[in-house]
């Protein structure tokens, strides 16, 4: 009788254990991301830039707004590159694995706080950018969620590629040449089907869905090399 309610209650110990154990790492996490000052800062300047250049494109064309996402990218993606490779830089990210053995839960705690991060400032962000241009009742439209879905994706696209780089500078000209080198080669090539393809599978200017795959591959190959290299 002992032995048999002994069983069950250890189990039900060890599965309360496993979220708890999970819930620690995201609030570390979130704990890092929200004393450090430089992710703050970067943050303001996602939303600042986003909102100057999409109030300046709407003078010319009110269908612009939005467009100032594809600069406040810049401090976003520095953002998401700093948060795992200054660890690195710093040894932290030893004291990092250490409390977490398994390794892949620390990128996917990174990956939670700094999607709702992001979603938060860039909700914001764009919420500004209508109200100060007169569209504020366009907030809810397919728009302005896809250009806040826009901003997350290159976060995560950025964390990834720092995970598997594991230096600022290297990561952050990666992720910029990704974003901003293709639609430069799209007005030197000349045939339209190449001119097409990479439009369509260019990180910037693809639809969601592939900008989608472009992260979860960077993220997934990131947390890989996190598991096999970071002993």
């Amino acid at each position: 009788m002992n032995a048999a309610d002994s069983a069950p209650q250890g189990h039900v110990k060890g599965a309360d254990t496993a979220p708890r154990r999970r819930m620690n790492v995201i609030r570390a996490e979130w704990t890092k991301l929200r004393t450090t000052p430089g992710p703050a800062w970067l943050l303001l300047a996602t939303a600042a830039v986003s909102v100057a250049t999409g109030v300046a494109l709407s003078a010319v064309d009110t269908r612009l707004a939005l467009s100032g996402v594809y600069v406040g990218q810049i401090p976003l993606a520095v953002l998401s590159v700093v948060i795992i490779s200054s660890e690195y830089s710093t040894g932290l990210i030893r004291t990092t694995l250490t409390a977490v053995p398994s390794r892949w839960p620390v990128l996917v705690a990174k990956a939670l706080v700094l999607t709702a991060a992001v979603a938060v400032t860039g909700s914001l962000a764009v919420l500004a950018t209508l109200l100060i241009t007169g569209s504020g009742q366009a907030f809810l439209s397919q728009a302005s969620a896809r250009a806040v879905f826009h901003l997350i994706l290159i976060a995560l696209l950025s964390l990834g590629t720092a995970s598997l780089t594991r230096d600022s500078a290297v990561a952050i000209g990666t992720v910029l040449a990704l974003l901003y080198l293709p639609p430069l080669l799209t007005q030197l090539i000349t045939n339209p089907v190449l001119r097409r393809l990479l439009d369509q599978f260019a990180p910037m200017t693809a639809h969601p869905a592939i900008l989608a795959l472009w992260s979860a591959t960077a993220l997934s190959a990131g947390t890989l090399m996190v598991r096999r290299r970071d002993t």
